[in-house]
């Protein structure tokens, strides 16, 4: 457990054979603490479902980048009131994952290069609605994006669809008025 302002930031650890972490998966964010922004790890393997759900004062997340992080589980950002986060070695990412987080502005895939194979896409109700997101770019190897992923965006403007993308859940776009 790791203590911050008599409030605590719940993981739980994966230790190698000689006893010492490896691995942790974040497991709660208290949907109180004062903090702005939060870097995740090295180490963190995954953000369980609900971790950060409901997160006042949370305004940015960054997945880091020292090492890859397999999945944000679903609901993890729901309800939130991150407004910025940048999604860096990510491999996946679980239904309603950031569903709700109105004031979500800025969604970042960085380092297109390292998403592998594996992330083939854009799960149902992903960001239904994230009504302040204004653009976002998906990665190359996404091939479908889920049913909902988008709805209710209504600030969304712009997306980059990748090469690879084969299909589009419905109402997907549904209620996305500003998209051209």
């Amino acid at each position: 457990n790791l203590a911050y302002n008599h409030e605590v930031l719940r993981t739980v650890g994966i230790s190698n054979e000689s006893g010492s972490a490896t691995k942790y998966d974040l497991i709660a964010w208290p949907p109180s603490l004062k903090v702005d922004s939060y870097i995740v790890q090295v180490g963190c393997s995954e953000i369980m479902p609900y971790a950060f759900a409901d997160s006042k004062y949370l305004k940015k997340v960054d997945t880091g980048g020292g090492t890859f992080l397999d999945k944000i589980g679903s609901y993890a950002f729901t309800n939130s009131s991150i407004e910025e986060f940048t999604a860096n070695k990510v491999l996946s990412i679980d239904e309603y994952a950031f569903s709700g987080c109105r004031n979500l502005k800025k969604f970042t895939f960085y380092d297109y290069h390292y998403y592998s194979s594996n992330f083939k896409s854009i799960p149902k109700g992903c960001f239904i609605g994230c009504s302040s997101l204004e653009s976002i770019n998906l990665p190359d190897p996404v091939e479908s994006i889920g049913e909902s992923a988008f709805q209710s965006c209504q600030s969304l403007k712009s997306v980059y669809f990748p090469f690879n993308l084969k299909s589009i859940g419905t109402q997907c776009f549904r209620d996305c008025v500003a998209l051209n």
